[in-house]
């Protein structure tokens, strides 16, 4: 038995079909639920795509489905072989809208508007990476467990674009052909994205309409969808989509996944969400996928704990669950009802105490709430793009350093114990939108930097030559341009590498390897969405749905499987922050509220709507150990006022007000 499927406990089955059986598991190590699917080896062997290995077509839905990074794509966690089966964890979805639509009722024209842009924009990744899904259909696409968002599943069909595709062997495609374009019925050979743009119309129609109403290449199809799309009042403009999208000849539909895309979001824009049907958690959970109990015989004997009542223990799992659930709801229903009466009781005497309104958060609040107060410094128009905290002469004082890219250049105030803005230095380094990236390169104990130029294609190299003097900069052409990245030593030879990221790419993470020459070429690495880069490590950090994810860059120059850093709601972006003496992860949310992640997790700071449009940097400034942040505004050919928000109340020079 594989050590891997002990870690996973079996809780009920949620699907079942001939690729093999889908559960409902818990991962033991992290505690989360996943929906774990084990598919026979023999059955991948007399199922074949194409003229593979036993598991090859398996093996290919893993492979993309590992290299894919869309929040629209269901992620996968894990995989492994136990005894004649393949296991492949995956993110738990509890229903399909296949199973939304035949338990309940048809989508509305903006929650099928909704899912047909989410889905576009899955499609947009994997056609750029040159795969084709080939099975879009109902059943295929998930929602999430919050009920927000639809996820893309099943890539046992994908191919890559090109590849030579050939008949099961019983002689019948694979696939569900109602859903298929004309040219996929007849041959994989010529399939292009467009059958996938094909496939997602027909599924649109079967949303709004709760069935097929024919091929939408059919004139009488289209006539019955216009029909219907009268009666209920929609724009004309849906006839047009699915017409356009459904054309016989693959030339004529949408050219691309984007192009479509574009077509939906023009329809999304005339709709009033308000008065359609929307998904909500209410909705969500009211809707089940089939779901059974475990018996005996699912497991081998060697795996099964009997209690004395007869009933395994996923058995027992599954009655107790629905014994607590049932449970719950009473309990719900009589403290209610307390509720109810307590509060008529108390109505009825007059009351001078004030009422005080609470909030309800997922994260515990610090005791103490950062009070802070601000100062600035008008710059002339220098149009600032960025602002941020870091140690950019190596005196163990953070320093605010702001890129300014009308006059090509940086502004740095040195960081001080007396909490108040000097005259900064000003040192050009041409146009630049993100703040450098420092450390020592040429091993003399100073802190080098290394600043990006988008615009300019290249990056250029500053020795620090005494304290707070620069040489001329080192230039070096970077295709495709460089747009954020860290300083550090990936391969641990004892030179600093760069790592950084590129626009549009396939594997927009790339790196250069540092030596005594400088840095060498250029090398693509892997795709993760919106990276936030630790300076000084190599560690990769994104925002999925709620959830913090990291990877890392490891020494042999491969990526580590994504870990689950945190998890948190409504998180806009990450920062990394310098206090204590340690680099500390912030997530700024859409409340407002600076999330400091470490053992213990609290709302470390409180900002306005104006505040948190300006927040950039975080640190402590002046190492009073309470938390201070940059910021800035910039108008074009107004000033650029460079802030300083520190924590506490300290002390401030009235000449720097």
């Amino acid at each position: 038995m594989s050590d891997k499927y002990q870690r996973y406990h079996k809780i009920a089955k949620i699907g079942s079909g001939g690729m093999g059986d889908v559960f409902r598991v818990l991962d033991m190590d992290l505690g989360r639920e996943c929906a774990m699917k084990c598919v026979p080896l023999q059955v991948a062997e007399s199922d074949m795509v194409e003229g593979v290995e036993p598991s090859g077509r398996l093996l290919r839905e893993i492979n993309i489905m590992a290299n894919t990074f869309d929040p629209n794509v269901v992620h996968l966690y894990d995989h492994f072989q136990h005894e004649n089966q393949l296991c492949i964890v995956m993110e738990l979805c509890h229903l399909s809208i296949a199973d939304w639509v035949q338990q309940r009722e048809p989508f509305s024209l903006w929650m099928t508007l909704e899912m047909a842009r989410q889905i576009l924009s899955a499609l947009m990744v994997i056609h750029d990476n040159g795969i084709i899904h080939r099975d879009i259909k109902p059943h295929n696409i998930l929602i999430s467990t919050n009920g927000k968002q639809f996820k893309l599943t099943d890539f046992g069909l994908a191919s890559l674009r090109d590849a030579s595709m050939v008949l099961t062997q019983s002689g019948v495609f694979a696939g569900t052909i109602a859903f298929m374009a004309p040219e996929q019925r007849l041959s994989f050979k010529s399939v292009t994205e467009t059958a996938d743009t094909y496939s997602l119309a027909m599924t649109m129609q079967w949303l709004l309409f709760g069935k097929l109403l024919g091929d939408l290449f059919s004139e009488r199809t289209l006539d019955a969808i216009g029909e219907r799309v009268q009666e209920a009042g929609w724009p004309s403009a849906v006839v047009d989509l699915f017409r356009r999208a459904g054309m016989e000849e693959p030339t004529e539909r949408f050219e691309s996944a984007q192009e479509m895309m574009t077509a939906v979001d023009a329809l999304l824009q005339d709709l009033d969400p308000s008065f359609h049907q929307r998904l909500t958690p209410h909705d969500f959970h009211s809707v089940h996928r089939f779901e059974s109990r475990l018996s005996s015989k699912s497991k081998s004997s060697s795996s099964v704990s009997l209690h004395p009542s007869g009933l395994s223990t996923e058995e027992m799992q599954a009655q107790t669950n629905r014994w607590l659930r049932g449970v719950s709801g009473l309990l719900l229903v009589l403290l209610l009802g307390v509720i109810a009466l307590g509060y008529k009781l108390f109505s009825l005497v007059p009351s001078s105490t004030e009422t005080v309104e609470t909030v309800s958060t997922d994260i515990p609040l610090c005791e103490d709430f950062v009070v802070t107060q601000h100062q600035f410094r008008a710059l002339g128009p220098r149009e600032t793009q960025n602002a941020s905290l870091m140690d950019i002469d190596g005196d163990e004082l953070l320093d605010a350093v702001y890129t300014n890219q009308l006059d090509q250049s940086l502004s740095i105030y040195w960081g001080n114990e007396r909490g108040a803005f000097q005259e900064p230095t000003v040192v050009d380094v041409g146009r630049l939108s993100r703040p450098p990236l420092i450390g020592d390169l040429n091993q003399d104990g100073r802190l080098d930097m290394v600043t990006l130029h988008q615009d300019e294609s290249l990056f250029k190299t500053h020795v620090q030559l005494d304290l707070r003097t620069w040489s001329n900069p080192i230039e070096d052409f970077q295709g495709p341009p460089p747009l954020t990245g860290a300083m550090v030593d990936i391969n641990q030879d004892g030179w600093l590498d760069l790592l950084f990221t590129v626009p549009g790419l396939k594997q927009n993470v790339q790196y250069r390897l540092g030596s005594a020459e400088g840095f060498k070429g250029h090398t693509s690495l892997v795709m993760v969405p919106d990276v936030t880069f630790v300076p000084g490590t190599s560690r990769l950090l994104y925002l999925d749905e709620d959830r913090i994810m990291e990877r890392q860059v490891l020494p042999n120059l491969s990526v580590s499987s994504p870990q689950v850093v945190s998890r948190i709601a409504n998180v806009k972006r990450l920062l990394i922050g310098q206090l204590k003496e340690a680099q500390t992860i912030f997530a700024l949310q859409e409340s407002g509220d600076v999330v400091r992640l470490d053992d213990n997790p609290c709302v470390t700071m409180k900002l306005s709507a104006l505040e948190e449009i300006r927040f950039q940097g975080v640190g402590d400034w002046n190492r009073d150990g309470l938390l201070d942040w940059v910021g800035f505004v910039t108008c074009a050919g107004c000033t650029s006022n460079h802030l300083l928000y520190l924590g506490g109340l300290p002390s401030v020079e009235s000449e720097t007000q």
